[in-house]
C-alpha cells in the first residue's frame, strides 16, 4: 500500500486516532516499522489498509503530541464544567512537541473548549495555572518537586519515559522490541486527583499500572 499518510498533519493524525479508537479495541502506533495496528476493527476501517495495517511514517514528536491531546480528551476533569480553556505546558529541552500542539491551537477544541499551549525549558513558579503539564524525558526528575505543588488541584501530569511511577499520572514510553509508543495509566494517582478515566483510553495504547 502506498504511504498516503507520509505528510499527515497533527490535525489529520488526531482525526485518524479518533476513527481507530471508535472502530478498534486495541491501537498501537509504531515508529520504525511505521504501522498502525488495528485489532477488532469494524469493516469500515478495512479501507485504511489490507490486513488492518496502514503504512505510516509519522515522526515521534507528532505521535506524542497527538497522544497528549487524545489522552486528555479521554479523561474527565474534576469540576470540568468550570474550565473555560485548557492551558497546556510543555517542559522539554526539545520544542518539537510544543510546536506541533501550537500549530493546532487556534482550531483544535479539547472536550469542546479551546486550548492554549506554553513552553518552558525548566520548572516554573506557578504550575497551578495549567490544566495539563507534560515533562520531556530529560526533565522527568522535576516530578518530585512538581507533583506536591499540583496534587489535588485537577492538573494532569504526563511524563515521557518517567521512572517515578508513584507520582506520574500518565507516562509515555517506547516498546523497544516492537517500537510502539505506548503509555502507562496510573489509575490510583489519577483518581486521587479527581480524574475519571474514559472507557476508550486503553484503545490508544494504554496499560494500567496499579501501584499500592
Amino acid at each position: 500500500m502506498a504511504n498516503i499518510f507520509s505528510n499527515l498533519t497533527l490535525s489529520g493524525l488526531l482525526t485518524l486516532m479518533s476513527l481507530v479508537i471508535t472502530a478498534s479495541s486495541e491501537c498501537s502506533l509504531t515508529l520504525n516499522q511505521n504501522i498502525v495496528n488495528v485489532a477488532n476493527a469494524e469493516n469500515s476501517m478495512a479501507t485504511l489498509a489490507d490486513d488492518h495495517k496502514a503504512n505510516l511514517q509519522i515522526p515521534e514528536h507528532k505521535i506524542k503530541a497527538a497522544l497528549i491531546l487524545n489522552i486528555a480528551n479521554n479523561l474527565e476533569w474534576p469540576d470540568e464544567k468550570k474550565i473555560k480553556e485548557f492551558c497546556i505546558l510543555i517542559i522539554d529541552s526539545d520544542t518539537s512537541i510544543y510546536h506541533e500542539i501550537k500549530g493546532v491551537e487556534n482550531q483544535y477544541l479539547l472536550k469542546g473548549k479551546p486550548i492554549k499551549v506554553s513552553y518552558a525549558f525548566h520548572a516554573i513558579k506557578e504550575p497551578t495555572y495549567y490544566s495539563i503539564i507534560f515533562l520531556g524525558h530529560d526533565h522527568n526528575l522535576l516530578v518530585n518537586t512538581l507533583y506536591p505543588q499540583i496534587a489535588g488541584k485537577g492538573i494532569l501530569l504526563i511524563t515521557d519515559e518517567g521512572t517515578e511511577r508513584l507520582l506520574t499520572m500518565v507516562n509515555l514510553y517506547t516498546n523497544q522490541e516492537k517500537q510502539n509508543i505506548l503509555f502507562e495509566i496510573n489509575r490510583q494517582t489519577l483518581e486521587e486527583n479527581g480524574f475519571t478515566i474514559g472507557p476508550r483510553l486503553v484503545a490508544l495504547g494504554g496499560n494500567f499500572i496499579d501501584i499500592k
